[in-house]
């Protein structure tokens, strides 16, 4: 693992120089550039367990695969089994190579491409469920989010990343018991094994996205938010503007504004849900804001593009 600070690599038009139409939703640039085997690929659903797994796979990305992941809702366990690839996560570039763990948290934005070989496998672990905000916020697993492992230690991750095609075998529906009992092991092994000697952060860039993502229903203000994670405002403010280009209070909106469309174009809950579960006090204020930022009230923009929302894995655009 290397932390990339050449200009090339910062250049915008190295990433994707537009924004994604919503949130929780995947863009890929070439898909035929990507040889992937799904053991098991959830469903969407409004209706999920306390944990469970969104996907698990492995695969190949080639030489002009690229990918954005805009505020996924779940952990992704990435183990780089042979090339590389290079990723762009909370305001970092990393250059990851064989042997490397990668955990992202959900609700944190990023890209990645194939690296200098121009190819990367990987073993794929992707993590989900209503209680896995809170198993995170009481784990470690926010320190670095790329992790060099030994030969021994990258075996044993890859038959724990392993054991979760065992349970897709079998014809569905598997135990959801068994399977959150598995998740949350994981996340244990995670953190005994491999995280539990990691130096912490002094940025924690990763954990504060999170914690917007996953709160942000509830007053987020820039002085507890800083608070919380050791920081001054003004270094919370600095922070943002150095590495996400963007004001704290911009990004907020950003991220509340995403997740209106996204909840709105499923088409399954009321605006009045969608203004509580964003973080507005009122409907009349969330219509307001929403208007703002995308120019139809939010009844109209849920008529005119229900349905048409970008899902996980897939190339549908508005």
């Amino acid at each position: 693992m290397q932390i990339l600070n050449n200009k090339s690599s910062l250049a915008p038009e190295f990433w994707y120089e537009h924004e994604l139409k919503f949130a929780s939703s995947t863009k890929i640039l070439k898909e035929q550039d990507a040889d992937y085997t799904y053991f098991y690929h959830a469903a969407e659903s409004t209706q999920r367990p306390l944990l469970a797994i969104n996907s698990t796979s492995c695969g190949t990305i080639k030489k002009n695969y690229r990918a954005a992941i805009t505020m996924p809702e779940y952990l992704t366990i990435k183990l780089i089994t042979a090339g590389s690839m290079i990723a762009k996560y909370s305001g970092q570039i990393y250059l990851i190579e064989k042997n490397d763990l990668v955990i992202f948290l959900p609700g944190v934005s990023f890209e990645y491409k194939s690296g200098p070989e121009n190819f990367c496998k990987s073993i794929n672990l992707l993590i989900a469920g209503n209680a896995l905000n809170a198993c995170l916020s009481v784990s470690r697993l926010s320190g670095s989010p790329v992790i060099p492992l030994s030969e021994s230690q990258a075996r044993k991750i890859a038959v724990l990343i392993g054991k979760a095609r065992l349970f897709f075998k079998d014809t569905l529906p598997y135990k959801t018991d068994t399977v959150a009992g598995f998740c949350m092991e994981v996340i244990q092994r995670l953190e005994s094994e491999i995280i539990s000697g990691e130096v912490p952060q002094k940025e924690p860039l990763a954990q504060i996205l999170h914690t917007l993502s996953a709160e942000m229903d509830k007053k987020l203000t820039i002085k507890t938010i800083a608070s919380r994670f050791g920081l001054s405002s003004c270094g919370l403010t600095r922070l943002f503007r150095q590495k996400m280009h963007k004001s704290f209070h911009e990004y907020l909106v950003n991220i509340r504004m995403e997740k209106a469309k996204f909840l709105l174009a499923q088409g399954k809950i009321s605006v009045k849900e969608v203004a509580l579960i964003t973080g507005f006090s009122s409907q009349e204020n969330f219509s307001t804001a929403f208007r703002s930022y995308c120019g139809l009230p939010p009844g109209e923009f849920s008529k005119k593009y229900c349905g048409k929302q970008i899902v996980s894995g897939s190339l549908k655009t508005l």
